[in-house]
């Protein structure tokens, strides 16, 4: 306890001439078995003692005449309240208006639904319920500068006001009031924000001094030891007119007694006046909690920096109100701590008198006493300016070794105390702080606008980070817990695991000396003056600089700390948004908080729904056969009507649109983030998500993990995300915070002016073999640091491709700026749904998009109800319809059947109160996943190399080449007057260039959709026995396979669809700046030959690839022999026909080097072609052998056809073009036969 407390106990000692106080007053246990009693107040003239038995949801009756108790007022709703400990709280506080009125404080419900009751008394032996209140105060709900307000703890009424202790809005700390006129109150509002005038947490005891002044015992962090402040308050104008130190910890109960009443004094000591006593709950520590007198209006001690006198009058286990009954008897409830193995509840109120009296009034002094009689050896009174009286044999205070090593530093309050000096910061911690897990999040808080160094992006690969501090000696370490690995502590296997696994120790900080509150001083800056986060990994080339590092926020929070750092990284090299790349500074949020205890139930994951995971291995459980146990990630609903079918939660989850959000856009993205309130109330909560406007003068950062916010960010990276951080152990959500880059709508960009193979395969899902793939996910700058199970979204990214199409689209119809603007709004909303979808826990599901055909995607009537595809959790393209073909919306404008069935899954309330028990309902909900509208493909489904060709990106239908159809249809119809509509006189023709390039990449995509059913499959994660379910695996059929085939033929490897005029050609041009931020191309003409066979490429390497060739070759065994089958054989059969069809068609005629006989696009085509055929006739491209020899035959049939188009034709007239280039061909078919007749032979 801090130093003026124990001086104020030794000068109370000499003056009650050595005595302890504790040995002068009796306490008495009145009323047993109460349920954390949280309030009492004695009645006027009958003296009954009314008690608020919080966890009994009640109103007692205590008759001291005949020491009765009776139940007055019941019905009151219960909520949890606590840290550490977590406690059911209903009614809190009481107070009386007169003898028939009584008033009741409310804590039982959620914040902004909390009220205060106004009740008149029954008569004894009655008793009404909360419905019979004549009166209701409240709620306060949430404002643009406070909090929902609510856990109404104490009361005081004067003449003309109600005030009461609010602990709803942590943030400022309110005292409510309200007007009372005529016996009637008005008028409820927030009234004193006691935490921004005392920079202390917690409102919680009140009392009215006898001058008419508001007395607030400011209770402090629970977890603080010592912080409790006794505060006066003006009531006309609420001004704070002092505050004075208690050295308490938390006080939660105030009152004055009568005159004269001095409990804890020896014999007839005089008294002057009224004292103050209150009561500590010592949250954290309540072997030292207790009943205190305090000094008597703080008129003694008014300098806050001295502190009021503390007397102990009496140890109690975590007492929590306190009330004086006219004769000077005092009542104190208690909570009481429950012994293991009782079921009876272990508060009860108290009596407590002055020992040897048989009333309260035998502690009144006697009348002849007077000031003057003091003992002698009393110490002067205090007097403003000097420190606290000590005992005449006390020794003289000497500096603590924490004065000298925290001068000058700034304390900074919260729940770890913290002391800030230019780039230093210390770090008091106590027991109180040690072994304990605390979760500990990283966010970019300013970035470089280079990906993944975003401004408001999440950091974190794998694990959020679990940290405890720990005491080595005379060392503390920083540890992050190894969450991966555990067991039962009482189980055989816990010590295996703790043998085989081990946390990691990544700091050891000496222990400086104790610090001000008693706990040890550690030196924090190189924890965070460091690369930390590990940034270095991917901003490569780079170190850490502490020199030019530097603090930008240190703030501190009862349940969480802030720190912002400045981080200076040094390199070489030029990075165009860093002016000088020695010194690429990086703003990293750490926001460090205790886990929650609130009572979660982890759910288990099932792989027919598709949430985000955290996955342990549990050896002492059974799990699956490797000891996986899997939950999903979800926030912590809860009823707060538990038997209620539908019932608001307890706690909502709450978004806040950051004051950075245009206002235009602000609409449709509130209304996204809303409309999963409708899945929410089919699983039994309404308004379970709520949305806030941050305020301009709003001084929280957006990165604290108590705010889960929407931010608009301008970092050009064309992207949204909707990330959350989880508990590691239980999946639970703490946080999300959704960013919107303002590029996606922003869709004309130059990174459309020019097609690379790379660009082709982001754009049609990544390479289609699967070596590539790995070596793509090899070169990741993330592979370094994790194998991160959650993909990225990169839904926005294709979105501002979306956009532009669409501008295009519109603008060929001469569509109004309006209906543009409808396309990006509604895109908007869709985007929002996409990432809040995240938030909740919910993974991609790209098959959804497979749910309607065509026809009923553009049928209004189905899609408002429905949306356009099964899921907002897809990529849906923009739907755009041929001229002709009816319109629907451009975007889905609600989530769809099985976001509903999702959101039932992982958020309906079950019960059982463990994961194993909720497992047979659980299993009930998952197996309808053989219903049409819940298909579900995710990332990992989705690759260019799997199998299912309905589980795309961007897509949209139930078959992809009628898709492709009316994509082609469309763009062939925009394709002809482009550069006019695009290009206004007076522009450059950049705009041309990239409006052909969006066209294209649109065409090559579907194409590319539809080239998927070739040695495609179709794919179910159903399980046996669901109803209406698919098998797992099913070989497309072999017609719909033929279908995509000829379509592929006749629309990419043809020259035909690409047979634009010369006009056209000669008006692509590039953007002609040359500076930072722009890429100019070496080559500013638009490269035809090169661009359209990238897209050629592109299909022919899908159709030859090793796995489309093994998935065909294996599929004639998965097709029963009576059936149709599409082979491998057939697909290069048709293959080498589509791509040298010349060969077959040419004969006769006379042909030019101008007008040629095979098209130069022909000819690229079919030496690419012609090479991949001899690398698999040759053994060049993995393969099945089958395919070898297949490959081998095509080549020698070619080459007969050939040499008939060459020599066998005498009224075929060829150019040199084409005679130059089937010589050539021929030469290269003979080399590679005789080579592998060579190879056979050896």
């Amino acid at each position: 306890m801090k130093k003026f407390l124990s001086l104020a106990v030794a000068v109370l000692l000499v003056v009650s001439g050595g005595a302890s106080a504790e040995d002068l007053v009796k306490v008495d246990t009145v009323v047993p078995g109460l349920d954390n009693p949280t309030g009492v107040a004695v009645q006027p003239e009958t003296g009954d003692v009314f008690v608020a038995v919080s966890g009994g949801a009640k109103i007692v009756r205590y008759n001291p005449k005949d020491n009765k108790t009776e139940d007055v007022i019941t019905g009151f709703t219960l909520d949890e309240y606590g840290k550490g400990p977590v406690y059911k709280i209903g009614p809190l506080g009481l107070a009386f208006l007169d003898k028939n009125t009584l008033v009741v404080a409310d804590g039982g419900k959620v914040d902004e639904e909390e009220l205060v009751y106004v009740f008149e008394v029954p008569e004894a032996g009655k008793s009404i319920t909360i419905e019979n209140a004549k009166q209701k105060l409240g709620p306060l709900n949430k404002t643009e500068n406070a909090q929902a307000e609510g856990n109404y703890y104490a009361l005081v009424l004067t003449k003309d006001r109600l005030y009461t202790s609010a602990n709803g809005d942590d943030t400022k700390g309110w005292i409510a009031m309200a007007d009372l006129k005529d016996g009637k109150f008005d008028n409820f509002r927030r009234g004193i924000a006691t935490k921004e005038a005392t920079e202390v947490d917690a409102p919680v005891a009140l009392a009215l001094s006898p001058k008419g002044r508001l007395v607030v015992g400011q209770c402090g962090e629970v977890t603080v030891p010592g912080d409790s402040l006794l505060c006066w308050y003006s009531t006309p104008d609420g001004k704070l007119l002092m505050k004075l130190k208690t050295g308490l910890h938390d006080l939660c109960g105030l009152a004055y007694g009568p005159t004269g009443v001095a409990l804890g004094y020896e014999g007839t000591d005089p008294v002057e006046g009224q004292l103050i006593y209150g009561v500590d709950f010592a949250w954290a520590k309540p072997e030292e909690g207790g009943l205190f007198r305090l000094d008597d209006d703080g008129k003694k001690n008014d300098d806050p920096e001295k502190g009021v006198k503390v007397t102990r009058l009496a140890t109690l286990d975590k007492p929590s109100a306190l009330a004086f009954a006219n004769d000077g008897t005092l009542y104190v409830t208690v909570f009481g701590t429950a012994k293991e193995g009782e079921e009876a509840k272990p508060g009860a109120l108290l009596k407590i008198t002055k020992k040897g009296a048989t009333s309260g009034s035998d502690a009144l002094p006697k009348p002849e006493s007077k000031p003057e009689d003091k003992p002698k050896d009393k110490p002067e009174e205090k007097k403003e300016g000097q420190a606290p009286a000590a005992a005449p044999t006390a020794p003289s205070p000497q500096p603590k070794p924490y004065e000298a090593i925290l001068k000058e530093f700034k304390p900074v309050a919260g729940m770890i105390p913290l002391y800030h000096k230019d780039i230093r910061l210390i770090g008091e911690l106590s027991e109180t702080h040690l072994n304990k897990d605390l979760v500990v999040i990283i966010s970019i808080a300013k970035g470089i606008s280079q990906r993944p160094l975003l401004g408001g992006m999440s950091w974190g690969f794998g694990d959020d980070w679990i940290w405890q501090f720990r005491k080595a000696d005379d060392r503390i370490l920083v540890v992050r817990r190894n969450v991966r690995f555990r067991a039962d502590d009482k189980s055989p296997e816990a010590n295996a695991v703790q043998m085989a696994y081990t946390d990691s120790v990544l700091f050891a900080l000496p222990v400086m000396a104790k610090g001000p509150n008693g706990g040890d001083l550690v030196d924090l800056t190189q924890v965070f003056m460091s690369d930390l986060p590990q940034i270095g990994n991917v901003l490569r080339g780079f170190a850490f600089n502490p020199q030019k590092s530097t603090w930008h926020a240190v703030k501190g929070f009862k349940d969480n700390v802030e720190l912002q750092v400045a981080a200076t990284y040094q390199g070489n090299g030029d990075i165009d948004t860093v002016p000088d790349a020695r010194g690429t500074t990086i703003h990293v949020h750490y926001s460090i908080s205790r886990l929650p205890n609130t009572g979660y139930v982890p759910r288990l994951a099932d792989d027919r729904v598709g949430y985000f995971l955290t996955a342990v291995k549990d050896f002492s459980k059974g799990g699956d056969d490797e000891q996986f146990i899997r939950y999903i990630n979800r926030w912590d609903l809860q009823k707060a009507d538990a038997k209620a079918k539908v019932s608001l939660p307890k706690k909502q989850i709450v978004f806040y649109i950051e004051k950075t959000m245009p206002l235009k856009y602000r609409k449709p993205i509130a209304d996204g983030i809303l409309e999963w309130n409708k899945a929410f109330e089919k699983a039994g909560f309404y308004d379970a998500v709520r949305v806030e406007y941050q305020p301009d003068d709003a001084t929280w950062d957006p990165e604290d993990i108590n705010y889960n916010t929407f931010r608009w960010i301008t970092a050009q990276a064309a992207m949204a995300m909707g990330p959350s951080r989880v508990n590691p152990l239980t999946g639970q959500i703490l946080d999300a915070d959704i960013i919107f880059d303002a590029d996606f709508v922003r869709f004309w960009k130059t990174e459309l002016e020019n097609f690379t193979p790379k660009s082709i395969e982001e754009i049609c899902g990544g390479p289609v073999d699967i070596r590539a793939i790995r070596q793509h996910n090899n070169d990741s700058p993330f592979a370094p640091l994790d194998n991160c199970p959650n993909p990225a979204c990169t839904f926005a990214h294709g979105f501002s491709h979306e956009f532009a199409f669409g501008a295009t689209a519109l603008m060929e119809r001469q569509n109004s700026p309006e209906e543009v603007e409808k396309l990006i709004m509604q895109g908007l909303k869709e985007v929002t749904m996409h990432e809040v979808g995240h938030t909740l826990g919910l993974r991609h599901n790209f098959k959804s998009s497979s749910m309607l055909s065509l026809e009923d995607i553009n049928n209004p009537e189905k899609t408002k109800v429905t949306g356009l595809t099964g899921s907002v959790m897809d990529y849906a393209p923009a739907n755009l319809q041929p001229k002709g073909v009816p319109q629907g919306e451009y975007y889905s404008q609600t989530i769809g059947p099985y976001d509903y069935w999702a959101i039932e899954y992982g958020y309906t309330p079950i019960g059982g109160g463990s994961p194993d028990a909720e497992l047979p309902k659980l299993k009930e909900i998952a197996a309808r996943s053989g219903e049409a509208n819940h298909v579900y493909l995710t990332d990992e489904d989705t690759n260019a190399v799997d199998p299912d060709p309905l589980s795309n990106r961007f897509d949209l239908g139930n078959d992809t080449v009628a898709y492709a159809r009316l994509r082609a249809k469309l763009i062939g119809e925009l394709w002809p007057g482009l550069v006019e509509r695009v290009v206004e006189n007076g522009e450059g023709y950049q705009k041309a260039r990239q409006t052909f390039n969006v066209l294209l990449a649109q065409y090559g995509r579907a194409m590319d959709f539809a080239s998927r059913y070739v040695g495609g499959v179709y794919v179910s994660r159903s399980h046996r026995g669901d109803k209406d379910a698919k098998p797992p695996f099913a070989v497309v059929e072999a017609a719909k396979q033929r279908e995509a085939l000829a379509l592929i033929e006749e629309n990419v490897l043809s020259d035909k669809p690409f047979g634009f005029t010369p006009e056209v050609y000669n008006q692509l041009a590039v953007s002609r700046w040359y500076h930072w931020g722009t890429n100019a191309d070496v080559r500013t003409d638009y490269p035809v030959h090169e661009t359209i066979l990238m897209w050629q490429e592109r299909m022919l390497q899908r159709f030859l690839s090793p796995v489309t060739l093994e998935r065909l070759h294996d599929s004639e065994l998965k097709v029963p022999a009576d059936q149709d089958a599409f082979t491998a054989a057939e697909l290069i059969q048709r293959l080498t026909v589509a791509v040298f069809k010349e060969a077959d068609e040419l004969q006769k005629g006379e042909f030019t080097n101008r007008k040629p006989a095979i098209s130069s696009l022909r000819r690229n085509l079919q030496r690419s072609y012609l090479q991949m055929l001899t690398g698999l006739a040759l053994g060049n491209r993995p393969a099945p052998q089958d395919c070898q020899t297949i490959a081998y035959a095509e080549l020698a049939s070619l080459a007969k056809r050939i040499d008939v188009v060459l020599n066998g034709r005498p009224e075929l007239k060829l150019d040199a073009y084409t005679r130059a280039h089937l010589e050539e061909t021929a030469a290269r078919i003979r080399k590679v036969l005789d080579a592998k007749v060579e190879m056979r032979a050896g």
